[in-house]
């Protein structure tokens, strides 16, 4: 995830190094784990910490927007993998649903970033429009819009950077399912890869759905045990 986050940073001219780029990971991770609301504090202290790092209000929300996207696709691929290998009962449909719009956001974000020019146009078209729905000015916004665009504009992410920061996000999701998968072979216990797929991505995504609990204390666990034990495992 700090490569994720350095890759992010680097295509908006935000150099840091990888010592850097890990501590603020393990510190925003050690918030996200242990205090009530973790993940929003984390959130708050990665901003804070990019800004100091030198990046524009606009680039640290960007960031921090961009690697949640990458976080979210890299999930949901997993959790598809896993139900198409397992023969889910249930239609995935839902699964590729989600995992398509995540794609089709990221491709429109990557598309914003390369091509600042055609963004300002599409803002200020839309714009325009809102402003005709409230009676206001045409141009009530634009100059707001152009400073945001003016900071978009050091972004600069090709195909290139968003396959690497992808590739990393993604890399690390693998690596977070593995921890769990050598935990329940560490109790003897020899789940289905696909079934082993299934629940971290359904725990997981339980976890994220109420990020004022730490870690999803109680949530996650709610969902990880039934799903780990219809892949093979024991209630104990």
């Amino acid at each position: 995830f700090a490569r994720v986050q350095r890759c992010l940073l680097g295509v908006a001219d935000v150099h840091i190094r990888q010592r850097q780029s890990l501590a603020v990971t393990f510190a925003s991770n050690s918030m996200s784990v242990t205090l009530p609301g973790g993940p929003v504090l984390a959130t708050t202290f990665r901003y804070r910490q990019t800004r100091l790092w030198g990046a524009s209000p606009v680039v640290a929300t960007w960031q921090l927007v961009m690697a949640g996207a990458l976080q979210a696709i890299g999930l949901a691929l997993v959790g598809l993998a896993g139900a198409l290998l397992v023969g889910a009962e249930t239609n995935p449909f839902s699964l590729i649903f989600t995992f398509g719009g995540l794609c089709a956001f990221l491709v429109v974000a990557q598309y914003a970033a390369s091509r600042p020019d055609a963004l300002e146009g599409v803002g200020i078209t839309a714009l325009r429009g809102f402003n005709a729905l409230r009676k206001k000015p045409p141009l009530t916004g634009v100059r707001q819009w152009k400073h945001i665009v003016n900071q978009m504009s050091a972004v600069r992410m090709d195909r290139r950077d968003t396959a690497r920061a992808f590739g990393w996000s993604l890399f690390n999701w693998i690596a977070d399912a593995a921890c769990l998968a050598f935990a329940c072979y560490a109790v003897g216990a020899h789940p289905g890869f696909a079934g082993l797929a299934v629940a971290y991505a359904a725990g997981n995504a339980a976890r994220s759905a109420i990020p004022l609990l730490p870690a999803g204390l109680g949530v996650m666990d709610a969902v990880l045990v039934p799903a780990l034990t219809a892949s093979g495992m024991t209630g104990a």
